[in-house]
C-alpha cells in the first residue's frame, strides 16, 4: 500500500473513533499518523477537530495555523478554526474563517456557522439571511 492509501486508513481510522465519540483513542491514531506523516495537513486538520472537541482549543489552533498558511483548499480547516475563534469570544475573525470556508464549499453547514458568527458580532439581520441562505442550500 502506498502513503496515500496508508494516509486515508489512518484518516478513516481516525474519523470512526471520533464519531463514536472516543476522542482520547481519535487523538492517539492521529498523533500517532502525525509522526508517520509529519507534514500532511489532512491529519493535522482532523488532529485539530479532534483536539478542539476535546476542549484543547489552543493545541488545536497551534496545529492548524500552519495548515492555514499554506493554500489551504480544505473548508473543514477553517470552520474548525472558526469555531475556535468563536469559543475565543473572536467573532470577527470567526466570520473571516467562515467566509473562506465558504468560497470552498457552499453549504447548508457553512452558512449555519455563519449565522452563529453573525449573531455573536450582534448583526441579527446578516445572521438571518445567513440561516435563509443555510435552508435554502441544506432544507434538511
Amino acid at each position: 500500500m502506498g502513503k496515500e492509501g496508508s494516509v486515508l486508513l489512518l484518516l478513516n481510522e481516525a474519523r470512526n473513533l471520533k464519531k463514536q465519540g472516543h476522542l482520547k483513542e481519535a487523538e492517539e491514531a492521529l498523533r500517532k499518523a502525525l509522526k508517520s506523516h509529519p507534514d500532511d495537513p489532512r491529519i493535522q486538520t482532523s488532529l485539530s477537530d479532534v483536539l478542539f472537541r476535546a476542549g484543547k482549543s489552543a493545541e488545536a489552533r497551534r496545529f492548524l495555523e500552519p495548515v492555514l498558511e499554506e493554500r489551504c483548499t480544505d473548508p473543514n480547516a477553517f470552520l474548525i478554526m472558526g469555531d475556535i475563534h468563536l469559543k475565543d469570544e473572536e467573532p470577527a475573525k470567526a466570520l473571516e474563517m467562515f467566509q473562506e470556508a465558504l468560497k470552498l464549499q457552499d453549504t447548508g453547514y457553512v452558512h449555519s456557522r455563519l449565522a452563529r458568527a453573525d449573531m455573536a458580532m450582534k448583526d441579527l439581520t446578516r445572521a438571518e439571511e445567513s440561516i435563509h441562505k443555510a435552508l435554502e442550500t441544506d432544507p434538511d
